[in-house]
């Protein structure tokens, strides 16, 4: 754990000191990770190839095939594979490359103190920590696919809202302009199969699925109490004004200015 700990560490550092610094280490371990599973995808084939096949034999025996648990079986998959998701939100990481903390500040959606610029080294020092500290939160459990599990249900439930709503503005509104459009049996069949990772595994494992939901949940009050409600109490609005100043005094960093 304590090395895991040092490396991400590391890591924070370098993305803190300079951002191209960030961007070729990004690449190195993308490059090494997937040089790394095409040796073991070759050498598991050459394996199979000299005839170990021992492992297939009954590989299937004492499966459970209740479907709850076949999809619960699905998420550890979606998990491993989510990195088509999102490129729905990391395009201007391509372009500029900041984090998705400092976005979310500089847009309201969290505290003004994380959408701070460091005035030397133009990195978000304030998100980058807060991510970093969360992530040793995260260190400190043993029960990753209970983490897993939490993810994979959240990504599922709204993914199944994201379609729902798609075909709600499909047959409500049939002659907007679309510059994708596909037969709407695929977005059907896309909604049934997250249904079928959402509910069924209610029955199987309540408590994962459950505080999944209580999490999503909770971000309701807080959304409306924080972004959405615009009159705030003058003692709300200066603990978050000292905080903000207490970070740019401490990282040296100011606000990024906006461009029309």
């Amino acid at each position: 754990d304590s090395c895991f700990d040092s490396f991400l560490g590391l890591i924070i550092f370098i993305n803190c000191y300079n951002v191209r610094w960030a961007t070729r280490v990004q690449d190195v371990l993308t490059l090494s990770k997937v040089i790394a599973l095409i040796v073991i995808i070759i050498a598991g084939l050459v394996h199979i190839g000299l005839g170990h096949t021992e492992h297939f034999e009954n590989a299937f025996e004492g499966t459970n095939t209740e479907p709850g648990y076949i999809a619960l079986a699905f998420y550890s998959g979606i998990f491993s594979y989510a990195g088509w998701n999102y490129l729905n939100f990391v395009t201007e990481e391509m372009k500029e490359p900041y984090r998705i903390f400092f976005v979310g500040a500089r847009e309201g959606h969290l505290p003004s103190c994380l959408a701070m610029i460091n005035l030397y080294r133009y990195t978000p020092e304030s998100s980058l920590i807060f991510l970093g500290l969360l992530s040793l939160a995260y260190l400190t459990t043993v029960q990753v696919y209970t983490l897993i599990n939490y993810t994979a249900f959240s990504e599922a439930l709204f993914v199944m809202f994201s379609v729902s709503g798609m075909l709600w503005m499909r047959i409500k509104y049939p002659h907007l302009e679309r510059p994708i459009k596909l037969n709407i049996l695929v977005p059907i069949v896309f909604l049934l199969i997250c249904g079928f990772l959402v509910f069924l595994p209610f029955y199987v494992n309540p408590w994962d699925t459950g505080m999944s939901l209580v999490l999503t949940l909770s971000g309701v009050p807080v959304y409306y109490l924080t972004v959405k409600w615009e009159k705030k109490p003058l003692l709300y609005r200066r603990i978050i004004e000292g905080i903000t100043y207490f970070t740019q005094k401490l990282l040296v960093c100011v606000g990024q200015e906006k461009h029309e």
